[in-house]
């Protein structure tokens, strides 16, 4: 089993090259051959390539290697570069993300299935370099390095992947040997030393296989001796075993380089090619052969030093444990300003406020490092609608924006299988073929946006598409027809209401089942999904112009600031970013409209909403002018008709739990500065 720290430095570092491939590729595609494309692919599948086989995973490390072997024809040779070569290319770069997924799950990569992406990039290979083999072969005798002077003996106890690499990279011209570095026997960490041996190593080499296994050696199972096959950046092996020899425990450094004969690892003279190097005072920056004493930092451009920035890797759980803390401070602390204004101590109100601000600012910095940009999310859907296009036969261009706004690790993490059931969704039913939208005068090719923005304390996802649209009757005939609402209540039914239909289990309006979809398994799991966040998810769609999917997350899931009031003199709170205004009207600004009271209100109608005939099922009995709290759910507006306002506050919105989790009309639930228990209003059940 792999070192956990080692192999999640590996993993994370993997997943984005691998990813780095696959968005390279579709580029590719799109724009077409590129050098700076191929030389950006080919840098990944080479850092990929030597972190895998250092780490002792072979089938991955062949992989890549014949991935990069392609890539290299390719750049020689764009005109080359032809659909077929350009699935070969991604059936490779997919399964890569397999062999991670193993890894992951298992600690190996061994017992996958790779022989078909290995035969047909392999193939491709041959075939795009036979007419070229003779000048190949020729150029990989002329690379040469004049170094390589040692036999194949020193690499004798390496897998035959790790050679085949190092032949590759030899060929490329690179410096190829193995070092040898003894650690002292009494070192009681030899794992850390190794660990320091290999960071200053791969600062200047690709580290292609090791001896003992990777697993050994950061499990400090090893006697003294380590061995790294490696092929160096330069081709000046000095500097690298200068900066190794200076580790402390480190007792001897040897290069043997590597020409491919048997010649064990001689010079011409016969001796062993640079054995230990000896301490030595620093030496001069214009001293032949040797580069100048490395700096403490990194250097820019301009010769100035820059100062790298200082991160630290923390499980999301331990940031959970501290944001529940946090929310059981401001609970505390409401009390405490409760207490404060009851005894009307100045001096008491005066250090209540600094724990306020103070909190305040953990609170704001807590949750800062558990944002991301939802560009992380959205990265991965370029290449399904690429996928999905060529399935379906069908031209789909996807439009993302709003790739910066920022959402919860967590809710990230979770986000990514619904909306690739929504965007599935979209490409089968929402989008038509070419034929059919030419006959409706819309452009042969399909528009399906992925949109993120921010309005108050939410987070609005929407997947979009500019296709069909959903037709309402069809969908409310189908639920009649499945008994989800009786033929009488259907009639009064809006069309939101109607597409909430889609939601529910194993509902499809699809006239056959797809490998896509059809199967009524998708919405109702996207719904599922969102309402576990405490998100809501919504649809909006016009027949034959398309259809939106909206998705409302909330930006945190624990303390908000709120617009406390009282109904019937209970106290409700309301998320303070939901709230547009805080308006007093008269009998003069309502309005009726079919029966049901309305709100005039900036050349606008807004629904009014009277919470106490809602709650208690009385009408409020208070004299106008009525304080109504004019409230936002997305792009839709709703007034609430109050009692009393009660001012802002910092609440810990807590789940009703499991007892209560049916209750529509409420979020959750906050204790008060009182000790009481005030409910908090979910807005989406109003404005509607």
């Amino acid at each position: 089993m792999q070192n956990e720290e080692y192999l999640q430095a590996f993993l994370e570092e993997s997943q984005e090259n691998v990813q780095t491939m696959g968005d390279l590729c579709l580029r590719l595609e799109q724009q077409g051959p590129s050098d700076d494309l191929f030389a950006a692919m080919f840098r990944a599948a080479h850092t990929l390539k030597g972190m895998s086989a250092s780490m002792g995973f072979t089938r991955m490390a062949t992989l890549t290697h014949r991935l990069e072997d392609l890539l290299g024809v390719l750049r020689s040779h764009p005109s080359k570069l032809t659909a077929a070569v350009t699935d070969a290319l991604f059936e490779g770069i997919d399964h890569l993300s397999v062999l991670l997924n193993q890894i992951i799950s298992t600690h190996s990569d061994e017992g996958t299935a790779d022989e078909e992406p290995i035969a047909q990039l392999t193939v491709w290979h041959a075939r795009l370099t036979e007419a070229n083999a003779n000048s190949l072969e020729s150029t990989h005798v002329a690379a040469t390095s004049p170094h390589q002077t040692s036999g194949r003996g020193v690499l004798e106890d390496f897998p035959e992947e790790s050679m085949t690499v190092a032949m590759a990279a030899q060929a490329e011209g690179l410096l190829v040997g193995v070092l040898t570095v003894c650690i002292h026997p009494s070192c009681p960490m030899k794992a850390v030393r190794a660990l320091l041996v290999l960071r200053e190593l791969e600062q200047m080499a690709d580290c292609l296989g090791c001896v003992p296994s990777a697993n050994d050696i950061q499990e400090g199972k090893y006697d003294s001796e380590l061995r790294w096959l490696v092929a160096l950046t330069g081709q000046d092996e000095a500097p690298v075993l200068r900066a190794i020899e200076n580790i402390s425990e480190v007792t001897a450094v040897r290069f043997d380089v590597w020409d491919g004969e048997a010649s064990g690892g001689k010079n011409d003279t016969g001796s062993p090619l640079l054995e230990k190097v000896e301490k030595t005072a620093p030496v001069e920056a214009d001293h032949p052969g040797i580069p100048p004493k490395r700096q403490s930092g990194p250097v820019s451009a301009d010769g100035e030093s820059v100062r790298l920035e200082r991160t630290i890797r923390v499980p999301v759980e331990r940031m959970d444990v501290l944001l529940n803390l946090l929310s059981e401070f401001v609970i505390a602390r409401t009390s405490m300003e409760t207490l404060a204004l009851a005894r009307d101590d100045a001096e008491l109100t005066e250090r209540v406020s600094q724990l306020t601000r103070i909190s305040g600012d953990i609170q704001s910095g807590l949750m800062s490092l558990r944002m991301v940009p939802v560009d992380t999310l959205f990265q991965r859907f370029p290449r399904l609608v690429r996928d999905l296009s060529k399935s379906l036969k069908k031209d789909i261009r996807l439009e993302l924006s709003g790739g910066d706004t920022e959402l919860d690790r967590t809710v990230i993490d979770e986000m990514g299988e619904a909306l690739v059931h929504l965007i599935r969704n979209a490409a089968d039913h929402g989008i038509e073929s070419a034929e059919q939208r030419l006959a409706k005068g819309k452009s042969a090719h399909g528009t399906m946006r992925l949109v993120a923005y921010s309005s108050g304390q939410n987070v609005y996802l929407e997947v979009s598409d500019d296709g069909a649209g959903i037709n309402a009757e069809t969908v409310l005939a189908k639920g009649v027809e499945r008994g989800l609402v009786d033929a009488e209540t259907a009639k009064t039914w809006k069309p939101g209401q109607i597409y909430g239909l889609l939601f529910a289990s194993g509902f499809s309006t699809a006239a056959q089942v797809t490998d896509i979809s059809g199967r009524g398994v998708g919405l109702d799991a996207v719904k599922a999904k969102v309402e576990s966040l405490s998100g809501r998810i919504s649809i909006d769609s016009e027949l034959g112009r398309g259809t939106t999917f909206r998705i409302q997350l909330p930006l945190t899931l624990a303390v908000l600031p709120a617009l406390l009031f009282t109904v019937q003199k209970d106290q409700f709170a309301v998320p303070l970013g939901s709230v547009d205004e805080v308006i007093y009207v008269e009998k003069s600004d309502l309005d009726s409209i079919r029966g049901e009271r309305m709100l005039k209100y900036r050349e606008k109608v807004l629904p009014l909403v009277d919470l106490s005939f809602e709650f208690y099922g009385e009408r409020t009995s208070q004299a106008f002018p009525w304080p109504v709290l004019i409230c936002r759910e997305g792009n839709r507006a709703v007034g609430l008709i109050v009692e009393n306002l009660m001012g802002e506050q910092e609440i810990v919105n807590k789940p009703l739990g499991s007892y209560l989790k049916h209750v529509e009309g409420f979020s959750g639930a906050t204790i008060l500065g009182d000790g009481s228990m005030g409910l908090i209003l979910d807005l989406h059940q109003w404005a509607v």
